[in-house]
C-alpha cells in the first residue's frame, strides 16, 4: 500500500474533517519523506509541523522544515546595526520558548522533532527576508503574508502529494481552524499544482525570491539544536503522538455555561457546530474532578451509537453499545461494579432511548451507587411518554443537546424534558451558524401542486367528519378525530401528483439531480425509483427496509460521498444523526409537518463540505425543493369545515415560513408566504410568523 491506495480528498476544512486522523496521520504513515514550510516559530507552531509523525518516524523517514524565526523592531534594528548575532537572537527567543512549553501536546510533538533532530531524520532551516544589501527587511518581517499559506511536499518514493493552505492554531472563532487543498502527482490537472507547491518549497529552503520578497535561508543555529537534543527521548519507541481534539471558543464557552449550571442543563445548537464534541467537552471536565461515575449516552438509533463510540475514540475514550450486544445489561453492571469499587475512573454506555427506557437498563442505573451522568442526544426524543421512563433520578450530572427540544404538539413532553434537564444553557440558531460560517446557506424552493380528483374527495369527505367532531369531549370522538386528522395528512403526504412533480422537476433541473437527498414515504419509495431507472442518473436508497443491516448504510453513503451514486432515496431513517456533508441537494416530497423533522432534514445539507465536486465546483450553498399540496377552501363548505380546512393550510404555511426565514432568498419566499396567508386568512404576527395564540383562540383553545 502506498499514499495512491489512500483515496485521499482533494480539500480538507477542519469544520467538516477530521484533518489530524483522517489527512496527517493517514498520510504520513505511506511516506518516507516530508517537506514543510511552516510560517513562523512559536513551540506551538514547531510542535504542530509533527502532527501525523509517528508512523512516519517508525518508519525512519526523513523531514525538511522551513520556519521564519520571530523578530521584534529592537531585535531588527540591533541585528541590522552590527550590535547583535543574528544567531544569537534567533536562539534566545527559541530556547526560551521551548523551556516554557506545559502543553503535553505540545511537549510531546517537539521531542519527537528533537528525536528526529538527533537522529539526523530531520533538517531546519531559518529564512529570512532581507533587503538588496543583505540587511533584514523590517517591513516584510514583520508585516507579510507570504509565511502565512502553509505548505508540504509528502512522497513514498513513487507516489507524491502536496499541500497548501491556512493553518490557524489561535483562530478567534474556530480555536483551531485548517483549510487546504491538496494535489496528487498523478492526477491529470494537479500534477501542474503539484509542482507548483514543490517549487515553492525549495524557493524557500534555498533562500530564493518569494514574489517580491528576497528571502535569505540559514542553518538552525547550533545552540537551538544543542537544546532541542537535549530533551529528545532515549528511542523512538518512547514517542507516543496523540492529539486530542480542540475545542472552540464557543464550545468552551456553553461548557463553563452548563458547569455554572451545576453541571445540568440543555444545548440547543443548530446541526453542524458540534453539540457531539461539546458534549464529550463536559464528560471530560466531569472526568477531572477525580471521582468515578458512569456515562450513559442516548440517542435515537444504531447508527448514531456508532457515531457516538467513533467520535469518543478520538478523544481517546473507551465505550460499550448495546445494540446488538445481547449481554449489554451484564457488562453495564460490570461496569457500575468496578466503578463501585474504585476500581475504574469513568465507564462509557451506549444505548438507544428504546433500551435506556426499558426496565432492565433503568433498574441497573437506579441501583447504581457511583456518580451518574446521562447525555441524551436529539433530546426531544426524551420527552415521548416511553422514552421519559428513562429519566430517573439517579443521574446526577444531565446535559440534554437538540437543535430544538420543543416536541410537536406536546408541551407536556416538552415540560418534562426542561424539568428534567433543566434550561436551555446555550443556543445558536441556525441562521447565527450560517452566518458565523459553520453551516452553508440555502435557497429554498416550495413547488405547489393539487390533489386529483379523486384524493380531492376523499379529502373533503374526511375534512367534513373533522368539522363534526371538532369541538366534542366525548374520548371515543376525540379519537376518531386524531384518526381522521391522520388519514387526511396521508391524502396529502402521498398525493399522486407529488411524483409527477418530481418527474418534472428532474427534468428541467438537470444539474441538481446530483448529490441529492430525496425525501420521500414508503408509498413512493418504487415510484421514485421507476422514475430513475429511465434518467442517467444513479441512485440508490436509505429507508427502514433497505439495506437490511444497517452497517450496510456506510458504503452507500461513501459512494454517495465520491459521486459514484447521485441520488439517495431516504424516509425517516436519515432524519436524525447522518453525517453527509457532500449533499447539496434535498428534495422533500413528503413530511410528517413535524417541524422537527424538517428542521433536521434541512440540517442535513447544511453541513460544510471541503472536497470539490465532480465538474470541479465547491460547496458554496445548498437547495432545498419542497413539494407541497395546499388544497383550496370552497365556498360550498361551511363556517365549521372552513375552519377546519384551514388547519391543514396554516400547518403547511407555518413550515414554509420556517425554512423561508433563513434562505438566501428570504425576501422573495416571505413574499409568497404572505400572500398565501392573506388568502387563507391565517393571523401572522410582527416578524411574519404564524400567530399561533391567535390561531389557538380561534380554534377554542386546541392546536392539533
Amino acid at each position: 500500500m502506498g499514499i495512491k491506495d489512500l483515496h485521499l480528498k482533494n480539500q480538507y476544512d477542519t469544520i467538516t474533517d477530521d484533518v489530524y486522523g483522517g489527512f496527517f496521520n493517514r498520510i504520513l504513515s505511506q511516506s518516507n519523506r516530508y517537506l514543510r514550510v511552516g510560517g513562523r516559530f512559536t513551540s506551538r507552531n514547531l510542535a504542530a509541523c509533527a502532527e501525523g509523525l509517528q508512523e512516519f518516524i517508525q518508519r525512519d523517514g526523513t523531514m525538511k522544515l522551513v520556519l521564519l524565526p520571530e523578530f521584534s523592531e529592537a531585535d531588527i534594528d540591533a541585528i541590522n546595526r552590527g550590535t547583535r548575532n543574528i544567531d544569537d537572537v534567533i536562539s534566545e527567543g527559541w530556547i526560551q520558548d521551548l523551556s516554557e512549553i506545559s502543553e503535553k501536546f505540545v511537549d510531546d510533538h517537539t521531542r519527537a522533532l528533537a528525536w528526529m533532530l538527533a537522529h539526523d531524520h530531520l533538517e531546519i532551516k531559518v529564512v529570512i527576508p532581507v533587503e538588496g544589501d543583505g540587511s533584514i527587511s523590517s517591513k516584510t518581517m514583520l508585516d507579510s503574508h507570504v509565511f502565512d499559506k502553509k505548505t508540504g511536499i509528502l512522497s513514498d518514493g513513487t507516489s507524491h502529494v502536496s499541500f497548501s493552505g491556512t493553518i490557524e492554531y489561535d483562530d478567534k472563532k474556530f480555536g483551531e481552524y485548517q483549510h487546504f487543498r491538496v494535489y496528487r502527482s498523478w492526477i491529470d490537472g494537479e500534477e501542474s499544482y503539484f509542482e507548483k507547491d514543490y517549487e515553492e518549497f525549495y524557493k524557500y529552503w534555498d533562500g530564493q525570491r518569494m514574489q517580491d520578497v528576497v528571502l535569505k535561508a540559514i542553518p538552525l543555529p547550533s545552540a537551538v539544536r544543542d537544546s532541542m537534543v537535549k530533551i529528545a527521548p532515549a528511542s523512538k519507541s518512547e514517542i507516543n503522538l496523540q492529539k486530542p481534539p480542540k475545542l472552540r471558543p464557543y464550545q468552551r464557552e456553553a461548557m463553563t455555561e452548563w458547569a455554572a449550571n451545576a453541571n445540568r442543563g440543555i444545548f440547543e445548537m443548530a446541526t453542524g457546530t458540534g453539540k457531539t464534541f461539546t458534549a464529550i467537552g463536559c464528560i471530560e471536565a466531569v472526568r477531572d474532578a477525580g471521582e468515578p461515575f458512569l456515562v450513559v449516552i442516548t440517542c435515537p438509533s444504531d447508527n448514531l451509537e456508532r457515531q457516538w463510540k467513533k467520535e469518543l475514540e478520538r478523544w481517546g475514550l473507551d465505550s460499550t453499545i448495546t445494540s446488538g450486544n445481547t449481554n449489554w445489561l451484564r457488562d453495564l453492571k460490570g461496569h457500575i461494579a468496578l466503578l463501585e469499587l474504585g476500581r475504574k475512573d469513568m465507564a462509557i454506555t451506549i444505548t438507544t432511548y428504546k433500551t435506556f427506557s426499558s426496565d432492565k437498563f433503568t433498574g441497573a442505573i437506579s441501583g447504581c451507587n457511583a456518580k451518574t451522568m446521562l447525555v441524551a442526544d436529539e433530546a426531544h426524543n426524551a420527552g415521548s411518554p416511553i422514552h421519559s421512563r428513562g429519566l430517573v433520578d439517579n443521574y446526577k450530572y444531565r446535559l440534554g443537546l437538540s437543535a430544538t427540544v420543543e416536541r410537536y404538539y406536546d408541551d407536556s413532553g416538552t415540560v418534562a424534558i426542561r424539568e428534567f434537564f433543566g434550561n436551555t444553557v446555550y443556543e445558536i440558531s441556525l441562521r447565527k451558524a450560517i452566518e458565523d460560517g459553520f453551516l452553508v446557506g440555502y435557497h429554498y424552493y416550495p413547488i405547489y401542486g393539487d390533489l386529483n380528483a379523486e384524493e380531492y374527495e376523499r379529502y373533503q369527505t374526511i375534512t367534513r367528519k373533522i368539522a363534526q367532531l371538532w369541538n366534542s369531549k366525548d374520548p371515543q370522538d376525540r379519537e376518531e378525530l386524531e384518526d381522521a386528522l391522520l388519514n387526511r395528512s396521508k391524502i396529502i403526504r402521498d398525493a399522486e401528483c407529488k411524483i409527477s412533480k418530481f418527474s418534472e422537476w428532474l427534468e428541467s433541473h438537470p444539474g441538481n439531480a446530483s448529490y441529492l437527498l430525496a425525501y420521500c414515504s414508503e408509498m413512493q419509495i418504487q415510484q421514485i425509483k421507476d422514475i430513475l431507472k429511465i434518467t442517467e442518473s444513479t441512485y440508490s436508497e436509505i429507508t427502514s427496509k433497505y439495506p437490511k443491516d444497517p452497517r450496510g448504510r456506510g458504503p452507500i453513503i461513501e459512494k454517495f460521498e465520491d459521486g459514484r451514486i447521485d441520488i439517495i432515496i431516504a424516509n425517516k431513517v436519515l432524519d436524525e444523526g447522518a453525517d453527509m456533508p457532500a449533499a447539496k441537494n434535498c428534495m422533500i416530497l413528503s413530511s410528517t409537518g413535524n417541524p422537527k423533522q424538517f428542521i433536521q432534514r434541512r440540517g442535513r445539507v447544511l453541513r460544510r463540505y471541503g472536497g470539490t465536486y465532480r465538474d470541479g465546483s465547491t460547496k458554496k450553498h445548498a437547495n432545498i425543493f419542497d413539494v407541497l399540496i395546499m388544497p383550496d377552501i370552497p365556498e360550498s363548505y361551511t363556517e365549521a369545515e372552513k375552519k377546519t380546512e384551514r388547519q391543514i393550510v396554516i400547518s403547511q404555511i407555518s413550515r414554509q415560513i420556517e425554512m423561508a426565514d433563513a434562505a438566501i432568498n428570504r425576501a422573495e419566499c416571505m413574499a409568497e408566504m404572505r400572500r398565501l396567508a392573506e388568502k387563507f386568512a391565517i393571523p401572522l404576527d410582527s416578524n411574519g410568523r404564524v400567530d399561533w395564540e391567535a390561531f389557538k383562540k380561534e380554534r377554542g383553545g386546541v392546536k392539533h
